[in-house]
């Protein structure tokens, strides 16, 4: 059975800053490459990957992810870090974790303010 960490209510960074924001931390059958999607929520309500064209590509928001297994443990993590990150960056953020047997878990959500 897979299991999430949740993320922190909020972060605070200065634009062109750089280093870890929000860590998702998961055990389960999971992909490391692929079980990993994050998301940010629309002023439309509505919430899109933070990968597709519906939002800036995340090298104009100044994020990238990265995903790290523990394979002994069974342990899994996935972090949304800033590289020089932009004030279009600010928003609401959570990750969904896909297992390889098709369950959806989401952490809770976070925002993040640049400032």
């Amino acid at each position: 059975r897979s299991s999430i960490s949740e993320l922190p209510h909020s972060v605070e960074v200065s634009e062109g800053a750089n280093g870890a924001l929000l860590t998702v931390a998961a055990r389960g059958a999971l992909d490391k490459d692929a079980s990993f999607i994050w998301y940010k929520m629309g002023k439309d309500g509505i919430s899109y990957p933070i990968d597709s064209f519906f939002v800036p590509q995340p090298e104009l928001l100044g994020l990238y992810v990265h995903n790290a297994c523990n394979a002994e443990e069974d342990f899994y993590t996935s972090t949304l870090y800033a590289m020089d990150i932009t004030s279009a960056a600010s928003g609401t953020y959570f990750c969904r974790v896909l297992d390889v047997d098709g369950a959806e878990l989401d952490s809770t959500a976070a925002v993040i303010t640049v400032k």
